[in-house]
């Protein structure tokens, strides 16, 4: 019960991590000193749920095609065997992911 807490609150930090990039980048986008901060803050906030839960998607993919490609289960070496090197190998594969989904997004 415990690695899937672990392995789950992994995933919705670097989905929030992703969320407040690109809400901070969307802000400073639609952010200009004649309108004021409030008047794009609505279309950042759309822009970033909508971008993230693309990204979280996209993430969920990724990981999931990672696990077919190996001749092992991931998730049964990191919830029943605690195999610490194949926890590191999915956290790489989310921050790749990640990195590659808030590059295309930008």
């Amino acid at each position: 019960m415990k690695s899937k807490v672990v392995k789950y609150s992994f995933v919705l930090v670097t989905s929030m991590l992703s969320i407040i990039v690109i809400a901070q980048d969307n802000t400073n986008r639609t952010q200009s000193t004649d309108n004021g901060v409030w008047i794009g803050l609505s279309e950042g906030l759309v822009g970033s749920v909508i971008y993230s839960i693309v990204g979280i998607v996209v993430l969920l993919a990724g990981f999931k095609i990672f696990d077919w490609i190996t001749p092992f289960s991931l998730n049964t070496e990191i919830e029943e065997k605690n195999n610490t090197a194949a926890g590191v190998i999915v956290a790489g594969i989310m921050i790749a992911l990640g990195l590659i989904v808030a590059a295309a997004i930008l």
